[in-house]
C-alpha cells in the first residue's frame, strides 16, 4: 500500500494549438500518473499432490483516482479510481514440465494511462487469458 501527495510547484503549460484558450497555471494541481493511494493484495497457495504442485494465485490491485495528462482540460485526463485483478494456476510436474493458465483485468475494464491534446489515449490491455506450457531438458 502507497500514500502519495504531489502536487506541481510554479509552472506554467503553454498554450495548446488544438484548444483554445491558455497559457495554463499548473501550479498546486495534481501531478500526472500519481494516484494518491495504491494498493496490492495477493495470495497464493499451494498444494502437493504424489506427482508434483498445484499452486494457485490471484492479485488484486487498487488505484484511486488520477491524472492522465497535465492538459488538465482535455476530456478523458482523470482516470476514475478502479480495481484489477489477475489470477493463475499452474501444475509442476515432480519431472521436467509445467502447465499454467492464467486471466488478467478479470474485470474487463480498461483504464486511461496517457491523453494527448488531439483527444488520442492510451489505455490497457482488455481481459487476457494464456496457457504457459514450460518444458526443461
Amino acid at each position: 500500500m502507497s500514500y502519495l501527495n504531489t502536487e506541481y510547484g510554479e509552472t506554467e503549460l503553454p498554450v495548446n494549438p488544438f484548444i483554445d484558450g491558455g497559457p495554463y497555471q499548473l501550479e498546486g494541481r495534481e501531478m500526472v500518473n500519481a494516484p494518491e493511494l495504491t494498493a496490492m493484495l495477493g495470495y497464493e497457495h499451494s498444494w502437493y499432490l504424489d506427482s508434483g504442485s498445484l499452486i494457485a494465485g490471484i492479485t488484486m490491485n487498487y488505484s484511486s483516482d488520477y491524472m492522465t495528462s497535465i492538459e488538465f482540460y482535455v476530456p478523458g485526463a482523470r482516470q476514475e479510481s478502479f480495481t484489477r485483478t489477475d489470477a493463475s494456476i499452474r501444475y509442476e510436474s515432480d519431472s521436467d514440465w509445467t502447465l499454467g493458465l492464467w486471466v488478467r483485468n478479470i474485470e474487463d475494464e480498461a483504464q486511461t494511462t496517457y491523453v494527448f491534446p488531439a483527444y488520442r489515449r492510451f489505455v490497457t490491455s482488455p481481459r487476457t487469458f494464456g496457457l504457459n506450457f514450460t518444458y526443461r531438458y
